[in-house]
């Protein structure tokens, strides 16, 4: 029972990307983003003629940004397993999953600000479509430190028979 938890939480993995990609790229529509030379009006124009749709897409992509936790707590564990009594890379990948579905989690929730409101002054849905955009791409050095952390603790397994074959 335990193993199956535990592969039915690596595979969530495949939900998240799956419901992400369709909500926020397909449904959503912010892929592709609007150009970063695009005028406020443009902006606004956008939100306000896809409020709907916008607001559809994000609720659908913050429900998928949960599948993150499962499957990075089945890495975790497993983590554990290769650095035995001092998971100190299992503990780092934790923490920036969790800050990784922090920041997509905010970014999600600023982009249903501005698509919840389209009427508002055009400047604000401006400055909260740059902030989501910002706020969504810059902090990719939490999602690089965790990628490093899985990487080296896999590579640091010497057992005779790896956790992870390579």
């Amino acid at each position: 029972m335990i193993l199956k938890n535990h592969v039915v939480a690596a595979c969530s993995v495949f939900v998240f990307i799956f419901c992400f990609i369709v909500s926020w790229w397909i449904i959503a529509g912010l892929i592709p983003p609007l150009s970063p030379s695009a005028k406020a009006e443009e902006v606004a124009a956008f939100y306000q003629g896809n409020q709907l749709r916008i607001q559809i897409g994000i609720a659908l992509a913050m429900s998928s940004v949960a599948y993150i936790i499962p499957m990075a707590s089945a890495l975790g564990y497993q983590l554990r397993r290769i650095e035995d009594s001092k998971p100190m890379l299992a503990n780092a990948q934790l923490a920036c999953a969790t800050a990784t579905f922090a920041i997509v989690t905010a970014a999600l929730i600023i982009w249903s600000v501005a698509a919840y409101r389209p009427d508002r002054p055009i400047e604000i849905t401006y400055l909260l479509n740059d902030l989501a955009w910002i706020g969504f791409t810059m902090p990719v050095s939490g999602i690089v430190v965790w990628m490093l952390c899985v990487g080296l603790s896999v590579f640091s397994d010497k057992a005779s028979n790896p956790i992870f074959p390579r």
